[in-house]
């Protein structure tokens, strides 16, 4: 299977911030999970790593490269998931792939949202367009990028 694809940004402004990137060795390909871990960001690539979740990579980064990444706080995403049928909004969550390997979501069972199925899938599929919106992630005490105090 392909890397994720960027299905739709949003058209609104602010829908992204720049996020230092934690070593200019570290390789993100536009569409990639990111995490935002010590201060930086790198590809996601550990199962609990939602609450680190900082967005989908706008751009594209090679070894080198001295900018800071693009991420995408709000938009579709066309991912992997494990073969499953999903409701309209359900929650989905990181189950597996990294740089190197493919990206999977899975049914999040009510915990550790990260994205909702865009549409209903009534058969089984093992790719799919999921909403991406992180800020909406703080209501859900998920979000290390937006985290707020009681």
């Amino acid at each position: 299977m392909p890397d994720p694809i960027i299905r739709h940004e949003s058209p609104y402004g602010g829908d992204y911030v720049l996020l230092p990137r934690a070593a200019t060795t570290t390789v993100l390909k536009k569409g990639w999970l990111l995490s935002l871990e010590s201060n930086a960001i790198t590809n996601m690539n550990l199962v609990g790593e939602h609450s680190t979740f900082a967005g989908v990579a706008y751009t594209n980064h090679v070894t080198g490269d001295p900018h800071d990444v693009t991420a995408l706080l709000k938009c579709m995403l066309s991912i992997d998931n494990t073969s499953a049928t999903f409701d309209l909004g359900a929650g989905l969550k990181y189950s597996a792939g990294s740089a190197s390997t493919i990206y999977k979501l899975v049914a999040d069972g009510s915990a550790d949202t990260m994205a909702n199925a865009a549409r209903i899938y009534t058969s089984a599929v093992t790719r799919m367009d999921v909403f991406i919106d992180v800020p909406a992630l703080v209501g859900l005490a998920t979000s290390k990028l937006f985290k707020h105090s009681a």
